[in-house]
């Protein structure tokens, strides 16, 4: 009921927060109404305010003043960091004239150079330039050839070990990163086709308890190591520690090798991971399938 009173003071310049106080109502409300009714607003402001539209402070840079304001009145403005223009960011005036504010955190300096340094299974390559809550993102290498971006922080405390293959990885897909462990996990990601036929044959149940839940596959006729050994004296290749430490025709004929050689040994066989750790255990890692199938009956019988 009182639309057209507020339009009429605020286009004579009275602030939203002004016509509220007069009204006792907040300045939400009178900005609603006007707004509900199709009445144009106007932000008034007192004297002191500073219109610093489309002004830079550093990589920030001011678009509009909101109506939102803080405890003491002051407001914000609504900005963007060159970082990402497509992001706004809310940000008081005062804190811009005054430098507080000149970037959204990208900008923070790289204190420490762990270019080379290694921590669990990555190897830290160069700082990427992106910054997330204030922290350097490092671009890391983990040993199974994928790419990851970490903290400094997450890196130097040990939070953070791997790109995330390592929690994937127990039981006879574990391994202890040492020798040419580097190159064996890099075949191992290389394997997805056969171990998902396996699954699927075996209907993605553990064959002696059934479950479904933190299953690996086993290999039944030739371990890994032995599929491996196999593919290098095929080619011709020696037992290198890295991948990068054979060409990429050599890589790529070993990978081909490898993947073949599984399924001409026939598909694996799903069990869960406490199974086949004890299985491994009693057995250790080159077993046969007699030797399987009586851990089967052993099991199947209690």
């Amino acid at each position: 009921m009182y639309a057209r009173e507020w339009h009429e003071l605020n286009a004579e310049g009275k602030s939203l927060r002004f016509i509220a106080r007069q009204y006792g109502v907040s300045h939400n409300s009178v900005s609603r109404i006007l707004r509900k009714h199709q009445l144009p607003v106007r932000i008034g402001h007192s004297a002191e305010f500073k219109d610093i539209s489309n002004q830079q402070f550093g990589l920030i840079t001011a678009v509009e003043v909101s109506e939102k304001t803080c405890a003491k009145g002051s407001y914000y403005w609504r900005c963007y960091c060159a970082c990402n223009p497509n992001i706004s960011l809310f940000i008081l005036g005062s804190d811009l004239r005054r430098d507080r504010k000149t970037h959204c955190g990208c900008n923070f300096p790289m204190k420490f150079d762990i270019s080379g340094e290694k921590y669990g299974y990555l190897t830290a390559n160069k700082d990427s330039g992106e910054r997330r809550s204030g922290g350097v993102m490092w671009e890391c290498r983990c040993v199974c050839s994928n790419k990851t971006l970490v903290s400094y922080g997450d890196l130097t405390s040990g939070h953070t070990k791997s790109c995330g293959c390592k929690h994937r990885r127990s039981g006879e897909d574990h391994h202890n990163w040492s020798g040419s462990s580097e190159v064996k996990h890099y075949l191992r990601n290389h394997l997805m086709s056969w171990k998902f036929k396996s699954l699927k044959f075996y209907g993605r149940k553990c064959v002696i308890t059934g479950t479904e839940k933190q299953i690996e596959v086993h290999h039944l006729n030739k371990s890994f190591i032995g599929i491996f050994k196999e593919a290098l004296e095929f080619h011709d290749l020696p037992e290198l520690s890295s991948v990068g430490a054979y060409t990429s025709r050599q890589l790529e004929q070993l990978t081909a090798k490898v993947i073949s050689l599984h399924f001409e040994y026939g598909l694996g066989v799903p069990i869960s991971h406490k199974l086949h750790k004890e299985f491994h255990s009693l057995y250790g890692h080159s077993t046969t399938p007699a030797e399987f199938n009586e851990f089967v009956s052993m099991k199947e019988k209690k």
